[in-house]
């Protein structure tokens, strides 16, 4: 357990400082299983994956810059931007489909009203819970969809005063 630990430090060191060229995987192993170590550069920006393979099973965490992850997707607010290192998911089980969480940072330009407006209209369907709150620096909104088998999106809506514009926070669990 611990040269788990081990190797989840060497990702973090790896992932905080990147690497050259286009890819790079690296592959670290011990009596526990492996860790694959991936980073790949691209125009839209840097993706790292680490993927740990146990007797228990494998895990597939990934971080991503300028990446919106495929499973929420279509939650984000058109337009809106992914604000830098903002955006990871998490896979647990994934030969067999299992347990993930995303999450996802995004920025746009219009205005808080015209934000919640949005998903107020979007997520209809789905009875969302919905809160809302004004504070000293802006006004907050949440809305969060439960689905029967606990699976479930959370949205988090910040106004951004000072940047003129509203903070998108995406987050997905699937069982």
């Amino acid at each position: 357990m611990k040269r788990l630990w081990l190797i989840l430090v060497v990702f973090t060191l790896i992932v905080s400082y990147g690497c050259k060229g286009k890819e790079k995987t690296e592959v670290y192993s011990s009596k526990e299983g492996t860790v694959e170590v991936k980073v790949k550069k691209s125009s839209s920006g840097d993706v790292q994956e680490m993927k740990i393979k146990t007797k228990e099973g494998t895990a597939i965490f990934k971080k991503g810059k300028g990446v919106i992850p495929e499973d929420i997707k279509g939650y984000a607010y058109p337009g809106a931007s992914p604000l830098e290192g903002g955006s990871w998911s998490m896979q647990a089980g994934a030969e067999k489909a299992g347990k993930a969480l995303s999450s996802s940072y995004l920025f746009t330009k219009d205005g808080i009203d015209k934000v919640i407006a949005y998903y107020k209209d979007k997520l209809k369907d789905e009875s969302p819970q919905y809160y809302e709150m004004t504070t000293p620096n802006g006004k907050m909104a949440s809305f969060t969809v439960e689905k029967e088998d606990k699976s479930g999106v959370t949205v988090m809506l910040n106004e951004k005063a000072g940047k003129k514009g509203t903070e998108i926070h995406i987050t997905k669990i699937s069982k």
